[in-house]
Parts: C-alpha cells; structure tokens; sequence
C-alpha cells in the first residue's frame, strides 16, 4: 500500500493518472474527487474503509465531470493505492516517473 502519494492537480494529470491505475490493476481506498471552476464546486468523498477498482474510480471522475460546472478542473485525491504485488508497485513508479520513499510503503496481508 502506498500511502503517501502526491496526487494530480489537473483533469489531464487525473485521468493520466487513473489510466495508469488501470493497467496496473491498482485498488484506491479513501477516494475523492473535486470538480471546481471559479469558486463553484462538485465534490465525490468515500469512506476510508471501501476498496474500489481504478475502473470504479474512472466511472466517478466521468460522471462528475459530465455532470458539473462546463471547464471545471478535475481534482484526484487518493488516500491509499493497494497493489496485487510489490512488481505492480514498481511498474507503476517506473510509469508515472515518481518517487518514493521506503517509509510511504506499508505492507498488509490479506
């Protein structure tokens, strides 16, 4: 589990992002999303607890943007990414170019 991450800023950097997401299989717990434009807003927040695939995530980001402010900037948020395998993990890193520190990763068992 990566937790630590820097999300996008940006529609283009967020549906970048959440293509990567899905080649890698990725699960995203704590998921938000912002549609704003000029003081006018959107919001999508889920609990902390809920895991949902990166194609889940890319349902939501679609429909808030169809369904918001024309022009509005799509906005990430992720609390944690739950990889299959620490090879995803690392495919993904070499994907986006990011880096990582050791103390951001949290291994669980399930």
């Amino acid at each position: 589990m990566w937790v630590l991450f820097a999300c996008p800023r940006s529609t283009s950097e967020s549906y970048k992002l959440i293509t990567s997401l899905k080649k890698h299989n990725v699960k995203l717990v704590g998921l938000g999303i912002v549609s704003q434009n000029s003081g006018k807003w959107l919001q999508l927040s889920a609990d902390s607890e809920t895991i949902y695939p990166a194609e889940k995530a890319e349902n939501f980001l679609k429909f808030i943007q169809e369904n918001s402010v024309s022009d509005s900037e799509m906005i990430l948020d992720i609390a944690e990414m739950n990889f299959a395998s620490g090879q995803e993990f690392l495919d993904l890193i070499k994907d986006l170019k990011e880096d990582y520190k050791p103390e951001e990763i949290e291994q669980k068992q399930h």
